[in-house]
């Protein structure tokens, strides 16, 4: 991946909501006003979205997010150097006063994390490490899609993207190693609710 400048979290939000106006927007609206064409932010953003529970629980939500993660994921982990989303994700709209609210709600979280934000461990925000962090999203982002059949489902596989996508924006390799423990957590529980779930089918 081309190494890319730092950004501060709340200003994501900030220009989120700032940038964009209307009763509805599309995807590549949001994305053009708050993330521009850097992997961070694009990880960061559609994971925040389902995380938020103001958003988040709007079924849908999860499938569509789930999907640009993905696919962004997938290009991060092959080396393109810039981000892409086909015409049929960016053309997807939505209301926009959800999101608005939801960005209000978890600026001032984006801001204290802000704080403790620092470039280190850079193996994990190059090289392997990175590619190791890459392969975590892109199996959230396809974990998103059986657990929106369970309510809050996509929360701990949305967190684990979030993390990561703090880290890729920071350049904080220590929270990109920490998403992917949390992706690690959300995989296992996933695995306990499926098997848990298959067993009490037979």
């Amino acid at each position: 991946m081309a190494q890319q400048k730092a950004e501060s979290l709340h200003e994501i939000a900030d220009r989120t909501i700032d940038r964009t106006s209307g009763e509805t927007v599309t995807v590549g609206e949001v994305i053009d006003a708050s993330a521009g064409r850097a992997f961070g932010p694009l990880l960061l953003l559609p994971a925040l979205v389902a995380l938020a529970p103001l958003i988040g629980a709007i079924p849908g939500v999860s499938v569509v997010t789930g999907a640009i993660i993905a696919v962004i994921a997938v290009q991060a982990l092959f080396g393109r150097k810039s981000p892409w989303l086909p015409k049929t994700l960016n053309d997807l709209s939505f209301k926009r006063q959800p999101l608005e609210e939801g960005m209000k709600r978890v600026r001032p979280v984006l801001e204290k994390i802000d704080t403790v934000l620092s470039p280190r461990l850079s193996f994990m925000a190059g090289g392997f490490g990175f590619r190791i962090a890459m392969l975590c999203a892109v199996l959230m982002a396809i974990l998103m899609y059986p657990l929106a059949l369970v309510p809050w489902g996509v929360m701990l596989p949305a967190a684990a993207v979030t993390i990561i996508g703090i880290g890729v924006t920071a350049d904080d390799g220590a929270w990109i190693l920490a998403g992917v423990v949390v992706s690690t957590a959300a995989a296992v529980a996933a695995y306990m609710l499926w098997t848990s779930a298959w067993a009490g089918l037979t």
